[in-house]
């Protein structure tokens, strides 16, 4: 591996310079430690001591580094927003996707017969399994989040909205009757879409409603329906019918394009392509 291979990589993964520098610095403090520590009493103080040094050789090892690449040095590199608690926190999940490039870079310089070339394909496949579950995770929790501030909005709940493997996907504003077609009042209602449930809820004298149907401030809850593959649906030209387990909601729109679209999302939300 050369110089001049090495440089792109480690000019897209600034952190490298710092974690070869200390690798290296780590490796000599362990040598310095063996032959440095003649007495047990003066294993803590020397200890201090080593580690002091460690520290002020990797910090000069690692800007030697970084010139041995041609890389901008600490002081010379721009000031991000990577200092925030945020970005903090999302930088031991950003070395993942760094160590595949490391390593399926230094793939192209190994071949079948380098002793080193199955642990590096072993690896490579280790850290994409896991950067496949760490995005699996982040999804789950994200879809999480987004029914918890649905749930936190609706007021008399009479369950829990967050559940394993529940998603929020959409509000809609509707006029909706209960119990159609024995039933054909119309009530205004916000209709929070899941992918396995139906919320209707009415807003509060604090609740807003916004022009694409969505609405912010506290709702009061109404009903809900569990929806799945039973569910069974009916679509006319100005009203949708949703029937699940002997109740009928029928959901009333003002113009076509507005129940084809609830309707797509209702089906999307489902999997549903009938």
């Amino acid at each position: 591996v050369t110089r001049s291979s090495l440089a792109p990589l480690l000019e897209a993964m600034p952190q490298l310079a710092d974690q070869i520098a200390e690798v290296i610095t780590m490796r000599r403090y362990e040598a310095q430690r063996r032959t440095t520590l003649l007495a047990s009493e003066a294993v803590g103080p020397s200890r201090q001591l080593q580690q002091s040094r460690t520290i002020a050789e990797s910090k000069e090892l690692s800007a030697k580094v970084r010139s041995f690449f041609g890389m901008q040095t600490d002081a010379a590199q721009p000031q991000h927003l990577d200092a925030t608690l945020q970005g903090l926190l999302i930088a031991p999940v950003q070395r993942i996707p760094r160590y595949i490039l490391l390593l399926k870079e230094l793939q192209k310089w190994t071949t079948e017969h380098t002793p080193d070339h199955k642990a590096l394909e072993e690896a490579v496949k280790a850290l994409l399994s896991q950067a496949d579950h760490i995005n699996q995770s982040k999804k789950a929790s994200d879809d999480s989040y987004a029914v918890l501030k649905v749930q936190n909005r609706l007021v008399g709940l009479p369950c829990p909205l967050v559940v394993p493997e529940r998603s929020f996907v959409e509000e809609f504003s509707s006029s909706v009757v209960i119990g159609w077609p024995h039933n054909t009042d119309k009530e205004p209602h916000q209709v929070f879409v899941f992918n396995n449930l139906l919320v209707l809820a009415q807003l509060t004298s604090t609740g807003e409603k916004a022009a694409d149907g969505s609405s912010t401030g506290k709702c009061e809850y109404m009903a809900m329906m569990d929806t799945g593959p039973w569910t069974t649906f009916s679509q006319n030209k100005l009203f949708v019918t949703i029937h699940m387990e002997e109740v009928t909601w029928a959901f009333f729109y003002e113009t076509e394009e507005e129940v084809v679209r609830f309707t797509r999302c209702v089906k999307s939300a489902l999997n549903r392509s009938d």
